[in-house]
């Protein structure tokens, strides 16, 4: 069996165990995601959904919190800011409407500090979408073109076997940072939704922290985690890698 195929079938065999609402071959209800900085945490959940021109998108939750002081400290300086985007994903594609992506840099939520909304590095389709990550591309390829003319190429993809049990493509870029599929990039600033086009020089780099599954009984299963107070040493399974 082709390895798309044993995929699907493994993903619609996680829907029948857990009841759960697909929006694409990899996203569902109650999946989670977590980013930490040394003054800033982020948490991405999937919950509910909307359809927009035909197509049916998650709904990605999005709270940030940000502290008064340094590293493990709770306090936070402002109330926390919360938003919603739509999120799908399709044919090893991850897409969110490019409206939604931009209205996130307004005053109301305060990301315009954080990234870039003018010139995005995302491929844009025919639909007004931004392809926010791409797992299908191979060593050799292009991904994007960044804003100051550097070309982003694939220079490696190997195989990660996470603690679910999934073994999850993962490709790494010329520019060192890497992607595992489905979750996004894990070594970013610690954006899920910024990866690429956050601000030069961004003050508060973090890391990616956690990627969760939530269980019929409503509790959060950890598919992949990384210590945040050592620099991001992963607890995950260790990688089981071959040349695809």
């Amino acid at each position: 069996m082709r390895r798309s195929e044993l995929l699907l079938s493994m993903m619609f065999l996680s829907v029948i165990a857990h009841g759960e609402t697909r929006y694409g071959d990899m996203l569902c209800d109650g999946m989670s995601w977590g980013y930490r900085g040394n003054y800033v945490s982020e948490s991405y959940t999937i919950e509910g959904s909307k359809v927009v021109n035909g197509k049916t998108y998650g709904l990605l939750h999005i709270n940030r919190v940000e502290y008064d002081g340094a590293r493990g400290m709770e306090v936070s300086s402002s109330d926390p800011y919360q938003a919603t985007i739509g999120i799908r994903d399709e044919g090893g594609r991850m897409y969110v409407s490019q409206e939604d992506y931009l209205g996130l840099f307004t005053l109301d939520y305060r990301w315009y500090a954080i990234a870039d909304g003018n010139d995005l590095p995302y491929e844009t389709t025919e639909d007004g979408e931004l392809v926010l990550y791409d797992y299908t591309k191979n060593v050799g390829d292009v991904y994007c073109q960044m804003a100051d003319g550097t070309t982003v190429t694939v220079t490696k993809t190997s195989v990660m076997k996470t603690e679910d049990g999934m073994k999850r493509r993962r490709l790494t870029l010329s520019n060192g940072l890497e992607l595992l599929e489905g979750v996004g990039c894990t070594n970013s600033c610690g954006l899920m939704l910024f990866w690429l086009n956050t601000k030069p020089g961004y003050w508060d780099n973090g890391v990616f922290t956690r990627f969760e599954m939530k269980s019929a009984d409503g509790t959060y299963t950890t598919i992949l985690a990384q210590d945040f107070s050592t620099g991001g040493q992963s607890h995950c399974a260790i990688p089981s890698e071959k040349k695809l």
